[in-house]
């Protein structure tokens, strides 16, 4: 029993070692109207897909969902990223757009962290790339079911996703 669970931790553990020589891609992440929320979103390549870790601070407290879109800028955002050609859906679904990253849980103080590891996203596959992509906060939690966007409403944050300079 003792290996047993040794090798499930060993398994988390090597899940998030990032590969040698990945690009990394982060977003700082700006409020849209009168909201006054800021954060930062980073991107790294590990064994299984892209680690995700996004820190906001003002924002609204309550869950917010959180997506990887394509788009123009942050005024002219497209359709959540979605190379797979899935239907909308939670990260952790086997069907779901590559860009579902799942919910951002905000206190009443207004900061909120969401990491999730995306196994349909890539730093380096032109074919998945988050760069050039943006990040987009919603303003209302994602119910991973309501086609194709998840009921989240209106964007709250959003920022270009960039590669960082080595």
């Amino acid at each position: 029993m003792l290996a047993a669970s040794s090798l499930i931790v060993f398994a988390s553990a090597c899940a998030l070692v990032e590969r040698p020589n990945a690009r990394r891609a982060s977003c700082l992440l700006e409020g849209r109207a009168l909201v006054e929320l800021s954060g930062l979103a980073e991107f790294a390549e590990v064994s299984n897909g892209v680690r995700v870790f996004v820190s906001v601070q003002n924002a609204p407290p309550g869950a917010h969902g959180v997506f990887v879109v394509e788009g123009k800028n942050c005024n002219d955002t497209g359709v959540h990223f979605n190379p797979h050609r899935q239907a909308h859906g939670a990260p952790h679904d086997a069907a779901h757009h590559a860009g579902d990253l799942g919910n951002l849980i905000v206190d009443e103080r207004g900061i909120g962290t969401l990491e999730v590891v995306c196994d349909g996203l890539s730093v380096n596959d032109p074919a998945t790339t988050v760069i050039g992509k943006f990040l987009v906060i919603a303003e209302r939690p994602d119910d991973f079911v309501t086609q194709p966007s998840g009921a989240a409403g209106a964007k709250l944050a959003c920022g270009e996703i960039l590669a960082n300079r080595r």
